[in-house]
């Protein structure tokens, strides 16, 4: 940033912690981001989404008037609040580029933060992210004259993004239809060693049951249900995704290394060869192990997340820090007033800790009562504050010698002995416009017009979404059972349909192999440098190097 003084902010690199397989799953997702999609975003045009989590920002850039203003406004409608509210880092972020300010990532830099463990809380915070990711793309499109206007992007990263968005809408139906694929070739493979073959259609039911089972859970019954299902399905699709890997697997040995599904395995082994080689720093003894992971619970994260991230799009909760209720019989009983002085007992007895509280009481008490001494000490005088009267404003005077004190003065009024006139101005300002207590009514009345927006997002979303999803399966399954629509590929005969498709993700990964290559290029010189010098070098000098060079990267 100090180079580019038109750049307004960036972001580093981010590594979840914790234990369990769904930390494992993270951390594979949070690299292919940062791998792929960070770096294409930052060397083609901008990177969209600062997390605010780790994020450096330029304060000239946040004081601007057209981001500091718009970012404090208060929201009114059910877009706005989707957007706005449940995507503040990406809304943050789009309104520094449409300032003309550039954003950036540095991989060099690392943050740590904690992630979801269980599945109820990550399926909460994809709740969460995965509405307001895709909505806040759009909003990038419908803007997307002042951005080419302010040299946002070229032409070339429009196009990746416009991609990117429409692959974010199919990802449903294209990871079912790779599911489905893979039990169907595995299907023939079993079925043509031991002479029995299911059905096509008995495939189909099979795959896309626990799907519809799933919706009706997610608009009908409780939460806790809902995460019971999204249990059994995750393990489901889990198996289906081993059973089509094997299918894979024996499918590309067997055949001929032209044919399409050997191709595009290997194109992506290879692809995923490369990403790792150009990260070293992220390969550990538990990486093979986090891909497993990854691989065994993609097809369930982005079918399941996405849907149930539409059924709850009309819930505003935050999800990820509300106190998860016990369901335990100590809370039961705690919670019933006759029962209070027996799980009063139970609690003690069984955490283990009555001796230890019997013990530190009268301490305890000690400390209260020095508290409450004090606090009688510092007599606190206030003024009554009308909210109707927004001329007068409560201000807090503090005398190092003497007690605590607050008193009420007009805006007109000198207050010199306390604020100097350009505070003075700037807290009257302040307290005008954000700290006054809003009405009821209009909060009210608010709230009931952004829950209502909610629904009718939801409905409309919900609608969309499961149409062109549908509409996408049948299409493509459709044209790939017509053989007579096949057309000649190079020495392949393969469905239009599918060569839009490969041609496609061709194109997506060539601009992120190209990005990540060019941007890790200043990387691998100075590992093969230092490499070249441990060569050279005697064997007491080489562990020297190697931790040099370590610290730098």
């Amino acid at each position: 940033m100090e180079s580019n003084p038109d750049l307004g902010g960036i972001c580093g690199r981010i590594q979840p912690m914790g234990k369990g397989p769904i930390v494992w799953f993270q951390i594979i997702e949070y690299a292919i981001s940062h791998w792929l999609y960070k770096t294409t975003e930052s060397m083609v045009g901008n990177v969209f989404c600062l997390p605010g989590c780790f994020s450096l920002y330029r304060a000239r850039a946040l004081m601007n008037d057209g981001v500091k203003d718009t970012f404090v406004t208060q929201t009114k409608s059910g877009a706005e609040y989707l957007i706005r509210d449940q995507g503040e880092d990406r809304w943050l972020t789009s309104l520094i580029l449409k300032q003309g300010f550039g954003t950036g990532y540095c991989a060099d830099a690392l943050a740590s933060t904690h992630a979801p463990e269980h599945l109820p809380e990550f399926y909460r915070q994809r709740r969460r992210w995965t509405p307001s990711s895709f909505y806040s793309n759009l909003l990038y499109i419908k803007d997307v004259k002042p951005l080419l206007q302010r040299n946002c992007f070229g032409i070339w990263f429009l196009i990746y993004h416009i991609i990117i968005t429409l692959c974010g809408a199919f990802t449903p139906g294209f990871i079912f239809l790779v599911v489905l694929q893979g039990v169907l070739v595995a299907n023939k493979a079993i079925g043509d060693r031991n002479g029995h073959h299911l059905s096509m259609w008995h495939i189909y039911l099979i795959v896309s049951t626990p799907l519809v089972f799933f919706i009706a859970t997610c608009l009908c019954c409780k939460e806790r249900l809902q995460f019971l299902t999204a249990k059994v399905i995750t393990f489901f699709f889990g198996i289906l995704t081993v059973v089509s890997v094997i299918g894979v697997l024996s499918k590309c040995l067997t055949s001929s290394i032209t044919t399409p599904t050997t191709v595009i395995v290997g194109c992506h082994v290879i692809f995923f060869l490369l990403a790792i080689a150009c990260h070293p720093h992220d390969i550990k003894l538990k990486t093979f192990g986090m891909m497993v992971a990854f691989m065994l619970g993609a097809p369930s994260y982005y079918i399941i997340t996405n849907i149930y991230s539409l059924c709850k799009l009309d819930v505003t909760s935050w999800g990820t820090r509300e106190a998860a209720e016990s369901k335990s019989f100590l809370s039961f009983i705690r919670k019933n007033a006759i029962f209070r002085p027996l799980s009063a007992g139970i609690f003690f007895i069984n955490e283990q800790r009555f001796l230890l509280k019997v013990i530190r009481l009268p301490s305890l008490v000690f400390v209260w009562g020095a508290k409450l001494f004090k606090l009688e000490q510092r007599t606190v005088r206030t003024a009554p504050y009308h909210a109707a009267d927004n001329n007068k404003s409560i201000l807090i005077e503090i005398d190092g010698n003497g007690p605590r004190y607050c008193h009420q003065c007009n805006e007109g009024d000198p207050v010199s002995s306390c604020l100097s006139s350009v505070e003075a101005s700037f807290w009257f300002s302040l307290i005008s416009r954000f700290l006054v207590p809003s009405d009821a009514a209009t909060k009210h009345r608010v709230q009931t017009q952004v829950a209502k927006d909610m629904r009718l997002i939801r409905n409309i979303s919900m609608l969309v979404f499961f149409s062109i999803n549908v509409a996408f399966v049948v299409i493509y399954l459709k044209y790939e059972s017509d053989f007579s629509k096949h057309v000649q590929f190079f020495s392949i005969r393969i469905s239009p349909f599918t060569l839009l498709l490969i041609i496609l993700e061709s194109f997506l990964l060539c601009i992120q192999l190209i990005s990540m290559l060019r941007y890790r290029a200043p990387f691998l010189k100075t590992v093969c440098v230092k490499t070249s010098k441990c060569v050279r070098a005697k064997p007491s000098k080489v562990i020297t190097v190697r931790s040099k060079h370590y610290n730098v990267c």
